[in-house]
């Protein structure tokens, strides 16, 4: 009988602690964005703060392998407080759901900016961003599934700038991470945007999904997309490519067609924005004769942004 009695009180203290878990959860996204809807059901399961004094670096590029570590291939070096908010969303939600959701709240209608997104294997190893930058084992997930974007605020807020990182897990649960940085100073030498032209010319147009056949998924790839159109009005006479990649295939004349189709989608999306450029912007596709090391693998497709000579 009194085995009974504990079992029940244990399983009343379970749901207890469960109803409030889930309360706070909402609690706290509330406390930084009174008017975000959070999902139904939706758990806080790690909150940490750090001091204003704090440095924290903000990724700004896929991850690269510098002296044998894995490194983001950017970065924004921030001091000020920090706040880690880790939540664990129901699987009745699927990836694109979810984290369309929060981009749509932060981009859409608080106006922040991106300064850098990618999804899937363009991010690099999850086990990399679940670790070692936001030192958060349960992030550890599928791949495929992982969505990271940096956004800057339009103003001066007590939210300056937002790391939001997603990933589901292989028992079809979703875990978002936001990392909330106020900042009281920040390093100009550290603040590469996402387009900028390297001493080479060149640089990959990270967060962009086609479909297997090259067509440009504008939906997934919005957030990429908006920063690409940005970058180009303020450079609208440069002579410019699109040149799109694809992996390693047995026939190199399919894979050169649709990556030539992959070029051709994504110029004719941004031709339709009527954003004023020039006629100097061309597409390309080179299939997979430009590998990548595969440390640096970003996808069935990859595109990049070319300067051209004059």
């Amino acid at each position: 009988m009194n085995k009974c009695l504990l079992i029940r009180v244990s399983c009343a203290l379970l749901m207890a602690c469960s109803f409030f878990i889930s309360g706070v959860s909402n609690a706290q996204v509330k406390k930084y964005f009174p008017e975000f809807d959070e999902f139904p059901e939706a758990s806080l399961l790690n909150e940490a703060k750090e001091p204003g004094e704090s440095i924290y670096r903000l990724p700004l590029g896929t991850l690269k392998r510098k002296e044998g570590s894995l490194h983001p291939e950017h970065e924004k070096k921030l001091k000020g407080e920090v706040r880690h908010l880790t939540y664990e969303i129901p699987r009745d939600y699927s990836p694109s759901e979810v984290f369309r959701h929060y981009l749509n709240f932060f981009i859409e209608q608080k106006k922040y900016q991106s300064l850098y997104a990618c999804e899937s294997r363009a991010c690099g190893s999850n086990n990399h961003w679940a670790n070692v930058i936001f030192s958060q084992r349960v992030l550890n997930g599928i791949v495929d599934t992982q969505r990271y974007v940096a956004m800057r605020a339009p103003s001066s807020s007590s939210v300056d700038y937002i790391a939001l990182y997603f990933v589901q897990r292989g028992n079809k649960k979703n875990y978002i991470h936001l990392d909330l940085i106020d900042v009281e100073g920040e390093s100009e030498s550290e603040n590469h945007e996402p387009f900028s032209l390297s001493s080479a010319s060149f640089s990959t147009i990270n967060g962009l999904a086609f479909s297997s056949a090259g067509e440009l998924d504008v939906e997934r790839s919005q957030v990429a997309l908006n920063d690409l159109l940005q970058w180009l009005r303020s450079n609208p006479q440069l002579p410019l490519a699109l040149v799109a990649h694809t992996e390693a295939r047995s026939d190199v004349g399919l894979a050169l067609k649709q990556s030539k189709h992959a070029a051709d989608s994504l110029l004719a999306y941004v031709s339709a924005q009527k954003i004023g450029l020039g006629p100097e912007l061309r597409a390309y596709g080179v299939g997979p004769l430009s590998p990548r090391p595969s440390e640096q693998r970003l996808g069935a497709y990859w595109v990049e942004l070319v300067k051209l000579s004059p």
